[in-house]
């Protein structure tokens, strides 16, 4: 079953701790956010503009319809990553990562690659159950980065697996150490519009926890 970044980021977060608030953690959101932007980059539903904003390009993908909320906040207007990153991770009522979270663990339910607790609602229902063969590969290419050759999802991934905490707790340290070190390697064989985006995508997730830093 062909699960998107996203679902796969989500995936390991829930694997290490299976609670739907997890997903709504600073860094944790902050990852998931930015890896919504990678996915519908991907599928050429949004894309940067020469100011960096981010627009609506194509009509919203089923396969992202987790991504609904955030497709709407940029058919408004058009939005810096960094800034619908904000627009998620910094206000008073959590409700848009709320949203985005409780939506993104609909599809993996509907995918069958996650079971739930039966419990009056989503919000609090255990998440009990994450099928590991659904993250076996990429996993795998990410223990293995220095000799594996991986693609630009599994890259992303690794990236918001470390950005986030989450790769130090599903790795053993020299996995860990030997993943740092391969992430501050020259890509080149990606393609260049590929690297950009990983390169946002950090820029993003670094930019946003500080700012939620100076703002508290």
């Amino acid at each position: 079953m062909k699960l998107t970044t996203t679902e796969k980021y989500a995936l390991a977060v829930l694997e290490v701790n299976p609670k739907l608030s997890e997903l709504q953690k600073e860094k944790q959101s902050v990852c998931l956010v930015a890896s919504c932007i990678w996915d519908m980059i991907e599928a050429e539903t949004i894309a940067p503009d020469a100011k960096g904003r981010l627009k609506i390009s194509e009509p919203l993908p089923e396969s992202l319809s987790y991504c609904d909320s955030i497709y709407e906040l940029l058919a408004k207007k058009s939005k810096k990553p960094e800034d619908v990153v904000l627009e998620y991770t910094h206000t008073l009522t959590g409700r848009r990562i709320k949203t985005l979270t409780e939506s993104i663990v609909d599809s993996l339910l509907n995918k069958s690659v996650l079971t739930v607790e039966k419990q009056d609602s989503l919000l609090n229902a255990k998440l009990y159950h994450v099928n590991n063969l659904a993250l076996a590969e990429d996993i795998a290419a990410i223990r293995n980065m220095e000799n594996e050759t991986i693609t630009s999802n599994q890259f992303l991934l690794a990236i918001l697996l470390l950005k986030s905490g989450i790769a130090k707790k599903i790795l053993n340290r020299d996995e860990l150490s030997n993943l740092k070190k391969a992430a501050k390697q020259d890509r080149g064989n990606f393609q260049p519009y590929v690297k950009n985006m990983i390169a946002m995508a950090e820029t993003t997730i670094s930019s946003s926890i500080a700012t939620f830093i100076v703002t508290q």
